[in-house]
Order: C-alpha cells, then structure tokens, then sequence
C-alpha cells in the first residue's frame, strides 16, 4: 500500500484503484518511518486499505495485478523472500530483472517537493533518535574559558 501511494501512477496503484482500494489518500503515509512510528491517522489510512484488499478474494486480486502488468518486485522486498502461499500465484506476474540502475541527475535549480522535504525530515530525526550521541550540548552546560 505504501509503494503504491508513493506512485499513484504506477501500475500497482492502478491495479489497486481498479480493485476500488483508495491509495491516493492525504492521509496516506509520506514519511519511511516504520509502521509504529507513524500517526495514527496514517496507521488508520493503511490498514483500511490493507483490510479492503483482504476482503477481496485472492484470485480477483491477482487478476487485476496481472491485467495490469504489476511486476514481481512491486508486491515484496527483494531482499527477503516472499511468502510460501504465494509463490505459485507470483509466478503469473511478469518478472523485472534486475541490472544497474541509473539515477537521474535532478537541476540543483529545481526546488524538492513537499513529499520529498518531509520524508527528508522524517528521515533526519529518526536518525537523530537513533544515535543520541550526535547531539551537541547546548552551550550553557560547557564552562566558559577565556
């Protein structure tokens, strides 16, 4: 669900409109705070539509992904391995290969979206609570020395 909002235009989320699973949301997540960390309100937007897409049978759900051509790496990290129960209805879906990737060079003149500051912001405090030691005491706890 997360992937799919992040790219409304893909073929994952039109997969999941298709299936009438509401991924364009502005309650949707934009931050790549893990689950627990996020608020309520974006916690509550994913597990609706993570419990719509339950509700629709299996088969139905996977027709729409093939009718629109959702590649394999769309549904499961590739680092981890995917589901047992579902390894015979992924080998319907089309499989990307993976080869170096190239990133395109964005102008230094073009301002960041807000999606992109804000998941940049997100990013930079989770990693500031993840090492406190970083911090810098603020001046009055230093003795001052002339």
């Amino acid at each position: 669900m997360r992937r799919a909002s992040r790219r409304p235009s893909s073929p994952l989320s039109e997969a999941l409109l298709s299936l009438g699973i509401p991924i364009v949301n502005n309650r949707m997540p934009i931050s790549g705070l893990a689950f627990e960390l996020l608020p309520i309100s974006e916690r509550s937007a994913l597990l609706t539509a993570v419990e719509r897409f339950m509700a629709i049978g299996i088969e139905e759900a996977f027709g729409a992904l093939v009718a629109f051509n959702v590649k394999t790496s769309a549904l499961f990290d590739p680092r981890k391995s995917p589901p047992v129960a579902l390894l015979p209805l992924l080998s319907r879906l089309s499989h990307h290969p993976h080869g170096p990737h190239c990133r395109r060079v964005q102008p230094d003149h073009r301002p960041a979206s807000e999606r992109a500051v804000r998941a940049s912001w997100a990013r930079l405090k989770r990693r500031m609570k993840a090492e406190p030691s970083l911090r810098i005491p603020p001046y009055r706890d230093r003795p001052f020395r002339l």
